[in-house]
């Protein structure tokens, strides 16, 4: 896959800990830089006292980066680690879209805090701004999941929108490195047969993926987020990649209702990629 820049985003919990540890995992054959980030924002402060307290709040995030290296580093003894460590003052979103500009980012990959739904998933310490808003492919890991490969890659996206095979290219690159099988969900109503511009799509898709393992999953359902639902739930992919919209299905995950959950497995980590 050639050299990756990953940022690993951290607020020092276990739980962001973990899924540096995943994303070690994932890249330990690959050549790889890593980015521990730590980003420290302001609580409510008048004016007069700001400065003093962003200036305590810089000296904790570094001093605090440098214990977290270390433990990171303790867990991997015998790696050479490639790792820098960054403290950023502001907003989440702004400041890692900077920084992936600034060191040509492929990846980041950041902890959720494992939750029943994938709205919760996503919502618990990876907010919806962020996925929306950082411009480079991002893997959201649950609490306490462990990297074990990627054998099966569930893919779920409207098909009639990815304009070219670059936009996949993160995905096909983790499938061509771990010899994975991408499974393409296509969600229909329980009487529908493929449309004559559905098996167009497939053909384009088929084309895109063309040297890697893949197979299509149809599966009946009125709703296609019960749909990708029950894939899920049925089948345990190792990794769920989404492609986010302003429209169609990035508004129905985020718009559904409290009561009508996306009951998505809080095991599976998401590869969002980016259009």
């Amino acid at each position: 896959m050639g050299l990756k820049r990953i940022i690993l985003p951290t607020d020092f919990s276990k739980n962001a800990r973990n899924a540096i540890k995943y994303a070690i995992d994932v890249f330990k054959d690959q050549e790889a830089e890593y980015f521990l980030l730590n980003i420290y924002r302001e609580p409510h402060a008048t004016s007069s006292s700001l400065v003093s307290i962003v200036d305590i709040l810089q000296k904790s995030s570094e001093e605090s980066l440098v214990r977290e290296e270390k433990k990171i580093r303790d867990l991997f003894p015998s790696m050479n680690l490639n790792m820098e460590t960054v403290s950023a003052y502001g907003d989440t979103t702004l400041q890692i879209n900077k920084l992936a500009q600034e060191k040509e980012v492929d990846y980041i990959i950041m902890g959720t805090k494992g939750a029943s739904g994938l709205k919760e998933v996503i919502l618990g310490s990876v907010t919806a701004d962020v996925i929306q808003g950082v411009k480079i492919p991002l893997i959201a890991v649950p609490d306490r999941c462990a990297f074990t490969g990627f054998e099966r890659i569930g893919f779920a996206a409207d098909l009639k929108e990815i304009r070219s095979k670059e936009n996949l290219n993160p995905m096909l690159d983790l499938a061509e490195a771990f010899g994975s099988t991408i499974e393409i969900i296509t969600v229909q109503r329980e009487v529908e047969q493929p449309s004559e511009e559905e098996a167009m799509v497939g053909y384009d898709i088929h084309e895109m993926l063309r040297g890697i393992q893949h197979k299509f999953v149809r599966r009946e359902s009125n709703e296609v987020i019960k749909g990708i639902e029950g894939y899920m739930s049925e089948t345990n992919p190792d990794l769920m990649v989404l492609i986010p919209r302003k429209t169609s299905l990035w508004d129905r995950l985020f718009k559904i209702s409290v009561t009508k959950k996306v009951a998505l497995h809080a095991d599976t980590p998401l590869l969002i990629l980016q259009d």
